[in-house]
């Protein structure tokens, strides 16, 4: 199933009908047995700017730790970042966050930070110099589907004090270790 944005009077109205559905689902769906969300996850998808609707793929691993009814997860993904640079700069997408595991959703918070390359570097050189972006706050939800595959929805704004124009993730992937 792929996830496009959804805009204007449409939205709201396929929101407004499909929420109370996905609300019972959880609440009455297969939860995951203890544990079972943990393992890492190759995904990809887009990130779309929330002002001008600019896309960018970006992917990589997701390592998820489920305990209970919490979970912790760690993540590097790649992107190109935006702006009048050509080639386009190449960025790590790094950080961790933390949430809460209801049926096969987790819900969560994390804080990231983004590196990128310099121009005329290696991005993919460990010795290649490289800049710190503003640090970022995200809200996820991320569903486990019956087969192991995992869909996540993310809301990226700036922290309190950083410049970052807010952003939202949707990607897809498959575990590819427990």
């Amino acid at each position: 199933m792929r996830h496009r944005p959804l805009s204007g009077m449409v939205g709201l109205v396929l929101l407004s009908a499909i929420a109370p559905i996905a609300v019972v689902a959880e609440e009455s769906g297969d939860a995951l047995a203890p544990g079972a969300a943990s393992g890492q996850y190759r995904v990809s998808g887009e990130t779309v700017d929330g002002a001008t609707g600019m896309r960018r793929a970006i992917s990589g691993s997701i390592t998820v730790h489920h305990r209970g009814d919490v979970y912790s997860a760690t993540f590097e993904l790649r992107t190109a970042l935006p702006g009048a640079h050509v080639p386009p700069l190449e960025a790590q997408v790094v950080g961790n966050g933390t949430g809460k595991v209801t049926g096969r959703t987790l819900r969560g918070k994390a804080d990231t930070q983004m590196l990128a390359g310099l121009p005329g570097s290696d991005p993919r050189s460990v010795s290649a110099p490289r800049r710190l972006s503003a640090r970022i706050r995200s809200r996820s939800v991320a569903e486990i589907a019956p087969d192991g595959s995992i869909s996540i929805e993310i809301e990226n704004e700036p922290a309190p004090g950083d410049a970052y124009q807010p952003t939202r993730t949707l990607l897809k992937g498959e575990r590819i270790r427990p």
